[in-house]
C-alpha cells in the first residue's frame, strides 16, 4: 500500500524488468493506485497509460485529470502536458516516444525559440532591430 512501492512495481511490470513479466494493465493498476495516493510521478504515468491505451482503453479525459492532479502539487511539466493535451490540434499519440517528442518541441518553441532573435549586425546604439519569426504550428498551445 506504500504509493512510492506501487508506482515502482507499476514501472517493473511497464518494463518487464526485476524478473517481472510485461503487464501492462497491472503496470497502470499499479499507477492508479498510487496516483490516488497523491504521488506526482504515478499520476503523471496514469495520465500517460491512459493517453495511450497502454493497459487500459485510451481516455485523454482521465490523461488530463490525472495530470491536473501532479499541476496542483506544483509539477510544471504536467501542467504543461495538461494544457496540450486541452488543445483540439494536439494528435493522438502511439508510443512514449511521440507523447515526448510532441511535448518537448511544444515547451522548446513555447519557452525558447518562439522569441524573437536580436539582429546585432543592424543594431546601433539606442536601437535594436529584432527579427520576426514566421507564424508556427506550435503557436496555438502558448497562449
Amino acid at each position: 500500500g506504500h504509493a512510492y512501492a506501487q508506482y515502482s512495481l507499476g514501472n517493473g511490470y511497464m518494463l518487464g524488468i526485476g524478473g517481472l513479466p510485461q503487464d501492462q494493465a497491472k503496470a497502470t493498476q499499479l499507477f492508479v493506485a498510487a496516483a490516488q495516493k497523491g504521488l506526482a510521478d504515478a499520476q503523471e504515468a496514469a495520465a500517460v497509460s491512459y493517453e495511450l491505451g497502454r493497459g487500459t482503453s485510451r481516455n485523454r479525459a482521465q490523461a488530463i485529470y490525472w495530470l491536473d492532479q501532479a499541476a496542483k502539487q506544483g509539477d510544471i511539466y504536467s501542467a504543461g502536458f495538461a494544457k496540450i493535451l486541452r488543445n483540439p490540434n494536439t494528435p493522438a499519440f502511439h508510443n512514449d516516444n511521440e507523447v515526448e517528442n510532441f511535448v518537448e518541441s511544444v515547451f522548446q518553441y513555447c519557452w525558447h525559440d518562439r522569441f524573437p532573435e536580436r539582429r546585432p549586425d543592424l543594431e546601433s546604439p539606442g536601437y535594436h532591430v529584432w527579427q520576426s519569426l514566421a507564424p508556427n504550428w506550435r503557436d496555438s498551445y502558448c497562449n
